[in-house]
């Protein structure tokens, strides 16, 4: 008999065991962090509750199964009874003890159904809950696409709307610097307070661009910095049609009316009573010094392209240039000439009368180009050269004031003799800077590019006789930049005479950028360079 006890008690406990094991929680979901909440995410804890419940009453029949409370009439356990019939379970034993009933210990078939009714209740309350969660970020996703839709429409039409005033604020500024001698005093205070705003509206842009959903209170201050701006910009017309009249020798609209002569005495009274403002003589004073370096500049490249050409010519006219030069083994050539570079570059806006930003660029100047190239076994199948080279250029010829440096070496090893292959290499630093006062158009305002980087590349070109087509692959060391660049060379070399050009697309951009905010690194600019060069032979040897 003790037997049997026990291992009928044996099997219930792996029976309750394997149950137990198999008993699943729902963990608590992440919805509560969703930032839209909704009618799908408030279902969603009370369902995962109502599972979690019924995991609860499951244990509980278990244990009480393990116990024997367990009716043998109308096969509840305790707690069951309890939850249906409201009564206490030892209560519900006694008033049908009579008509046999009794608590009994449970089967292992009875155990069995109660697992099974349990898995049944918990699947499908977990498949009503997952359908809630999945409904709660649905849901939550479409709010937050639609708020994000009208957040960028309504930082569009903020963008748009102060580039448009700053359009007409540009206008009246280029406008107004037409009358120099005028009173700008009251103008001036107005441009100040329209750019005080316009530059915090670019903050708030800036700012929420990369960032979350713009709030109710910054476009509350965005609109409110609009409004400003418009005021501002009617009175600076207000101030604009004054300077205007006065600078034409009128006050009114009486006066227009008045005789010639008068007319010319109120302008040379206006005139002579006219103070110039501290401003308004710094920014003359900036505009003549620009004046001053351009032309300067100007005149050092003329200088410099006249002694080129002379250097040239003399070369020349002494035989020091021919192209049996070719015939020798060894050949030591100087490089003298001119050219001209495009080379992207970062601007940086600055002053009170531009937008601060930085932008892609590109600055543009005139070269002189200087060298050597010494050939080695160039008569023969096999050869190679070394060419060091310094370039310097200056911005003559335009309003812009600068200058550049390039220098380096390159070097090629030629297989053939009329058609060659040319493995082609080399090392390259460059460094320049460019700047720009607006003074000179009557702005208050100042554009400047600073850049040092260098770069090797290596390739391969095809030459024939005197013309020669490369490509080649540049690593350029720029900051956090190192992705490879492509560039595509044409040389043609004659006698005394020699051209190259060279096209390098989506170059990225060097310098400093003050404002990264306004700036957009996924733009590029092409790098150009042309060049016209003497070919001065210096020593030979066979």
């Amino acid at each position: 008999m003790k037997s049997a006890i026990l291992a009928v008690t044996f099997l219930m406990t792996i029976v309750t065991c394997v149950h137990a094991q198999e008993v699943k929680r729902i963990p608590p979901s992440s919805t509560g962090n969703i930032e839209f909440t909704n009618d799908y995410c408030k279902a969603v804890e009370p369902a995962r509750q109502k599972a979690e419940k019924l995991t609860d009453q499951y244990l509980q029949d278990l244990d009480e199964y393990k116990k024997g409370r367990f009716c043998s009439t109308c096969k509840r356990s305790a707690s069951q009874v309890e939850r249906e019939l409201h009564i206490p379970f030892d209560q519900h034993i006694e008033d049908g003890r009579q008509q046999g009933r009794k608590a009994e210990a449970a089967t292992e078939e009875m155990f069995a159904k109660l697992y099974q009714d349990y898995q049944k209740e918990w699947s499908s309350a977990y498949r009503d809950y997952e359908k809630l969660v999945d409904a709660c970020i649905g849901a939550n996703l479409k709010i937050k696409q639609q708020q994000e839709a009208e957040d960028k429409a309504t930082r569009a039409h903020f963008r748009e709307r102060s580039e448009e005033m700053y359009v007409q604020y540009k206008a009246l500024i280029d406008s107004a610097s037409r009358y120099p001698g005028a009173d700008k005093q009251k103008f001036n205070e107005e441009k100040s307070t329209f750019l005080l705003h316009y530059n915090s509206v670019q903050r708030i842009l800036n700012s929420s661009t990369y960032g979350n959903v713009m709030s109710r209170e910054k476009r509350e201050e965005m609109a409110n910095h609009l409004e400003d701006m418009e005021t501002a910009l009617t009175n600076m017309d207000v101030s604009y049609t004054n300077i205007r009249y006065r600078g034409s020798g009128s006050t009114n609209t009486a006066q227009k009316s008045k005789p010639a002569a008068k007319d010319t005495t109120r302008t040379t009274a206006v005139t002579s009573t006219y103070v110039e403002s501290a401003e308004s003589r710094a920014l003359r004073e900036r505009a003549a010094q620009q004046q001053r370096t351009n032309e300067m500049e100007n005149t050092v490249a003329a200088t410099a392209a006249g002694a080129v050409a002379g250097i040239g010519m003399a070369a020349i006219a002494s035989g020091a240039s021919d192209y049996e030069d070719e015939e020798y083994s060894f050949v030591l050539r100087g490089i003298l000439g001119l050219g001209y570079q495009q080379i992207p570059v970062v601007t940086n806006y600055g002053g009170s009368g531009f937008k601060p930003k930085s932008e892609n660029d590109a600055t543009g100047p005139f070269c002189l180009l200087t060298g050597l190239d010494a050939k080695f076994f160039h008569d023969r199948f096999i050869g190679f050269n070394i060419q060091p080279f310094f370039t310097y250029g200056l911005l003559a010829f335009s309003s812009s004031t600068g200058n550049l440096m390039n220098y380096g070496a390159n070097a090629n090893v030629k297989l053939g003799n009329a058609f060659q292959v040319v493995l082609k290499g080399g090392y390259e630093i460059r460094t320049g800077k460019e700047n720009y006062d607006a003074a000179e158009i009557g702005i208050n305002g100042y554009t400047y590019s600073n850049y040092n980087y260098s770069l090797y590349k290596y390739g391969i070109g095809l030459r024939y006789k005197f013309v020669e087509l490369s490509g080649l692959r540049e690593m350029v060391s720029m900051g956090e930049y190192n992705e490879p660049v492509y560039a595509f060379n044409l040389a043609m070399e004659y006698a005394w005479l020699g051209f190259h050009a060279r096209y390098a697309p989506n170059y990225p951009v060097a310098g400093e950028i003050t404002y990264p905010d306004n700036f957009d690194p996924s733009k590029k600019q092409a790098l150009f360079q042309l060049g016209m060069y003497w070919r001065i032979s210096i020593v030979k040897g066979k």
